[in-house]
């Protein structure tokens, strides 16, 4: 029996930037669109692995991400001013937690089945997600895989705090 611990903290940061623009009859550019969002993040994560005999192993951890964005979009309306989509600051947070167990049959199967429990923070909403995979061990060292279960996608903060114009003068 083996049992080990693994913990990884992180801070990250991406920043993207978009600029759009045409040229008219005499070659002169005007910016249409300029964008840029800027994320810095602190991660950390941490999984005990418990492998209880040669066929069977239990897999427990957790993530907690903290996200901070400053996000700024403007684009040329049809009246040739500028409208600004987005000029904030934003900040969030998520986490997760995990149960995994894994079972060895035999020499070649392997059975994987779990559960991931997703706290958003940021949106207020928890999402469970089972998973299921199975891996045949082939001849010449090749493998079939197949799984399948429910996977979330985490969008940028950006999408949280994008307001949609509802008149001339107010976003939502």
């Amino acid at each position: 029996n083996k049992t080990y611990i693994r913990s990884t903290a992180a801070f990250t940061y991406q920043f993207t930037s978009d600029r759009d623009r045409k040229s008219d009859t005499l070659f002169q550019k005007t910016v249409t669109y300029y964008d840029w969002y800027e994320y810095p993040a602190f991660r950390f994560s941490t999984m005990l692995n418990h492998k209880m005999s040669n066929k069977h192993s239990l897999r427990l951890g957790g993530t907690y991400n903290h996200l901070w964005g400053n996000m700024f979009a403007i684009r040329l309306n049809s009246k040739l001013q500028y409208d600004t989509l987005m000029n904030t600051t934003g900040r969030g947070w998520y986490g997760s937690s995990f149960a995994q167990w894994k079972y060895r049959p035999g020499e070649v199967t392997e059975m994987n089945t779990g559960l991931h429990v997703f706290y958003s923070g940021v949106t207020s909403q928890t999402i469970v997600e089972p998973r299921w995979g199975v891996i045949f061990r082939l001849p010449l060292d090749q493998t079939f895989n197949f799984g399948m279960g429910y996977h979330s996608r985490l969008e940028p903060l950006s999408v949280y705090h994008f307001r949609t114009k509802v008149s001339t003068t107010v976003r939502e």
